[in-house]
């Protein structure tokens, strides 16, 4: 979990800043990250499998499958918060940084990273929780009959849970739950502490190990600026060009590269038959599971959309009690740190008991997408929502007796619009993604499909049918980037964000 998130965070850090400061990289990796996204983690098993497991053999490739996996489910969203920082930085910040011929790495470390810090410490909450969220899947990887297990609490629980040691399986439960706990207390609710004009957002936290952190990072932060600022004077002394930066960088690309190509030439014979043997069958495949993977869609486009709903609902319920009770629902905000956390296939062996007894499983498949989904407006509600309150508003609100409903309409939904939005985006794609474990799981003698594009991607998975896999894994990752361009940035931000957008910001 430490190595994958510090993975993501180099990387958003990188793309996030790159994409902001040049409208070029923007263009190409925006759509990119689009549909990297929207693809959920099954779709990254045989990425992982065919790159690190066949190239690094034994536990080192597993493990680096492991990580890989886990940052797929953390990444995407520290991306855009650093993307959204850097973009929202003044422009007259960056005029001056031009007219005193401030050098680019002086401007990286003293400008830009400074910059992103409350939204990558907001972000690192909502993909710790992502982590967690897929850390059996990520610690069990499995694709038709290859399966590799690492030790964790993942795999602990994921085979507690299939001998039916129920003991184990709480035990096991008991120790996440004491991690996620701690890891919020720790660190987290340290570097959330949001002020806004009226209302200000804080957990409780114990500040020891965050404190000795920051004095850590400012420390190495002040040799780090040192550092560029030495780098920028060599290379305007020595009259060179701020793009000899760019170097470094082309040689990465080329050593990755030269990487990848090594990787493909690796059997290149076998994989170009077995490619070619295939094509027919893929084409076959296609024309089958299209009007299958179609109505399986529509499945779990009512049930997503259904989440999504109640996600709003409850969120912006939340957040209204926060502001009415704040101190009543400390409480209730710190419980859903520890709930987003809990990972998805837990709460199947949870609620077996209660299934067999004739509980309705696609209640147990509805909360499994709730828990995918919902803390995503949840934590963008009450991080980024509750603190954009203007006082301006609630004083025109106090002096002409603004209540009730009229409230609610006019002040309390615009104020919330911008992050509710941003919200919806991640939730949705959360909510896709935690289709795979919620509409269909195997526990041995109690094995249950609910139908769905999740379920179809699972069972292929399961079977190891990689063509079937490609088919419905290309269809969701489609579906979820149209369902984002017609549906998200139409309606949501061009329609319904004038009505609330102006209001709001």
């Amino acid at each position: 979990m430490i190595l994958s998130y510090l993975l993501s965070l180099v990387i958003a850090l990188i793309v996030g800043i790159a994409m902001a400061t040049n409208k070029r990289i923007d263009s190409i990796v925006n759509p990119l990250i689009d549909i990297l996204q929207s693809i959920p983690i099954l779709g990254f098993f045989p990425a992982a499998i065919f790159i690190f497991i066949n190239l690094f053999p034994g536990r080192l490739g597993v493990e680096l499958a492991s990580i890989l996996l886990i940052s797929t489910s953390m990444v995407w969203n520290m991306i855009y918060g650093v993307y959204s920082a850097i973009k929202s930085i003044d422009p007259s910040v960056i005029e001056m940084l031009k007219t005193y011929r401030v050098g680019a790495l002086t401007k990286l470390v003293l400008i830009y990273i400074p910059a992103t810090r409350k939204a990558i410490a907001t972000n690192s909450a909502i993909s710790w929780a992502g982590g967690w969220f897929f850390i059996t899947a990520a610690e069990v990887i499995s694709l038709g009959s290859s399966e590799y297990r690492l030790k964790g609490l993942g795999s602990y629980i994921v085979e507690a849970s299939v001998r039916g040691d129920q003991l184990s399986l709480y035990m096991g439960l008991a120790v996440l739950i004491a991690i996620i706990l701690a890891s919020y207390i720790l660190i987290w609710n340290n570097a959330i502490s949001i002020k806004g004009e009226v209302y200000s957002v804080s957990q409780p936290s114990i500040g020891i190990l965050y404190r000795f952190f920051t004095r850590k990072a400012g420390s190495f932060r002040n040799k780090l600026l040192d550092a560029a600022v030495m780098t920028d004077h060599i290379i305007t002394s020595l009259g060179m060009s701020t793009k000899v930066l760019y170097i470094p960088y082309m040689i990465i690309f080329a050593a990755g590269a030269s990487i990848v190509i090594m990787f493909l030439l690796y059997g290149s014979f076998e994989v170009i038959a077995e490619i070619y043997g295939k094509l027919g069958m893929l084409a076959r495949h296609i024309v089958v599971s299209m009007p299958i993977a179609a109505y399986d869609l529509l499945l779990s486009l009512s049930r997503v959309l259904a989440v999504l709903a109640l996600g709003v609902a409850i969120g912006v319920s939340t957040a209204y009690l926060y502001i009415t009770y704040r101190r009543s629902t400390y409480i209730l905000i710190f419980i859903g740190e520890v709930l987003s956390s809990l990972p998805a296939t837990l709460w199947w062996p949870i609620l077996a008991g209660a299934i067999r007894s004739g509980f309705s499983p696609t209640i147990v498949s509805l909360i499994i997408l709730f828990q995918g989904s919902f803390w995503y407006i949840f934590f963008n509600i009450i991080f980024y929502g509750i603190p954009s309150f203007r006082r301006s508003l609630l004083e025109v609100s106090e002096i002409y007796g603004i209540k009730g409903r009229l409230y609610i309409e006019k002040i309390f939904i615009p104020s919330l619009f911008p992050s509710i939005a941003a919200g919806l985006i991640s939730a949705s794609g959360g909510a896709w993604n935690a289709t795979i474990v919620a509409e269909y799981i195997d526990l041995g003698d109690l094995k249950i499909d609910l139908g769905g594009i999740g379920s179809l991607i699972s069972r292929s998975a399961e079977e190891g049918d990689a063509l079937s896999l490609l088919v419905y894994i290309t269809c969701m990752a489609a579906t979820v980037v149209a369902f984002n361009k017609l549906i998200w940035n139409k309606i949501l931000f061009q329609k319904l964000g004038k009505r609330y957008y102006e209001v709001g910001d």
